[in-house]
């Protein structure tokens, strides 16, 4: 009888070490890693006119196809920044959208691609792939008021 429930005891204690990762046999000496790939990401820049001027209240978005990493007003000076922690992309899109109405006049919504190389993720290790810094100026143009 003690020996069939120090079987049961050995076959339960196997079970829940195999399940946490842990073997039995096998030279592995090192340590599995798991974890999900990221980086961080610190997109910053400037929303102004075709002429150069600086345009304050657009809403400035950062995505890759329908996930968004961030988004912020551009200040006085038309200025942005944007930082998150997300997985490692190699193109964002980041979009411009006049939400004020005509308080600062009226623009046509753009967006300008971002690539980001390899090259760009700078610090990384392991499941970690870096920091990416990039900076977008974004030139809109008036909307026609017909």
């Amino acid at each position: 009888m003690k020996r069939k429930i120090w079987k049961i005891q050995n076959a339960v204690c196997a079970s829940v070490l195999s399940l946490l990762g842990f073997g039995g046999c096998g030279d592995n000496v090192g340590v599995d890693m798991y974890g999900t790939p990221h980086a961080d990401y610190s997109i910053k820049g400037a929303v102004q006119t075709k002429e150069g001027k600086p345009i304050q209240g657009i809403k400035v978005s950062v995505t890759y196809e329908t996930d968004t990493l961030g988004t912020a007003l551009s200040d006085e000076k038309g200025t942005f920044a944007i930082q998150k922690e997300a997985f490692p992309y190699n193109k964002l899109k980041v979009s411009a959208e006049d939400i004020d109405g005509e308080k600062n006049g009226s623009y046509k919504d753009t967006s300008v691609d971002l690539e980001i190389s390899q090259q760009d993720y700078k610090g990384g290790e392991s499941w970690y792939n870096g920091k990416v810094e990039k900076e977008v100026n974004i030139r809109m143009e008036e909307k026609n008021h017909e």
